[in-house]
């Protein structure tokens, strides 16, 4: 075994503390080491006691799983939880938590918010059943940052190394033209922004570019279309808000 840090291979064992400390440059490489030699020591009254205690493989397994057990049972509840709230169905509470499985096998929680995780993996579940959740509605519901629990769910499906299906950008039509204050005219220029998109599709305009960003830009030409003054910025800066 060498230190991670220098690749000295001259450990020390620090057994008041049960540390394995490097003898190079100090870094703590082990804690709580558990020895596996036994040592004795005369007490008081002259008698012979081990150090420490003794603990068998089949303890530390067995600690190993009931805490393992314990993580996942917290996530399968907050999942469902959130499940819950956002109404969704149990077949995308159960994807989730395998999604979750999987991260925490691989040791992808680490250094990250379960609650965020767990988010993220019921987002995962959303996209590969293609339920309609947007990421905005799920960070509303769960109190995280959108551009937060974006980059975990993009670190998610990377090394998960799962293939997601595109969100339909139809699905961001009502909620842009809400933000853009069309007044009574919103649902015409929702309308006139879905025939676009549709056009797009049929025209092959939509392969390869972000559905937040095409919906978008139907708006904004939508817009145009029924006489609103909407600047690109302000149709570029729900886009970029929504883009996960």
């Amino acid at each position: 075994m060498k230190c991670k840090n220098c690749g000295c291979s001259n450990l020390e064992e620090d057994r008041a503390r049960a540390d394995l400390i490097c003898s190079e440059c100090g870094m703590v490489m082990g804690e709580n080491v558990i020895a596996s030699e036994v040592e004795f020591v005369e007490t008081g009254t002259g008698q012979c006691a081990a150090v420490g205690r003794f603990v068998s493989d089949e303890s530390q397994a067995g600690n190993f799983k009931e805490s393992r057990q314990a993580t996942e049972n917290k996530a399968r509840r907050r999942i469902d939880t959130i499940c819950g709230q956002l109404r969704l169905g149990n077949d995308t509470a159960v994807s989730a938590f395998r999604y979750y499985q999987s991260a925490l096998f691989r040791g992808l929680t680490r250094g990250r918010s379960a609650f965020t995780v767990a988010a993220g993996c019921i987002y995962l579940a959303a996209r590969q059943l293609r339920v309609n959740l947007m990421l905005l509605d799920l960070s509303d519901a769960v109190g995280v940052n959108v551009y937060v629990l974006g980059r975990v769910y993009a670190d998610l499906k990377k090394r998960l190394n799962l293939a997601i299906p595109e969100m339909d950008p139809c699905i961001y039509i009502d909620r842009f033209a809400s933000q853009l204050e069309f007044g009574d005219k919103v649902s015409a220029v929702a309308t006139t922004a879905m025939r676009l998109l549709q056009r797009m599709k049929k025209d092959w305009i939509a392969t390869g570019r972000r559905p937040s960003g095409l919906a978008a830009a139907a708006l904004l030409v939508a817009a145009r279309i029924h006489e609103f003054n909407r600047t690109e910025e302000d149709v570029a800066r729900i886009g970029m808000y929504n883009q996960y």
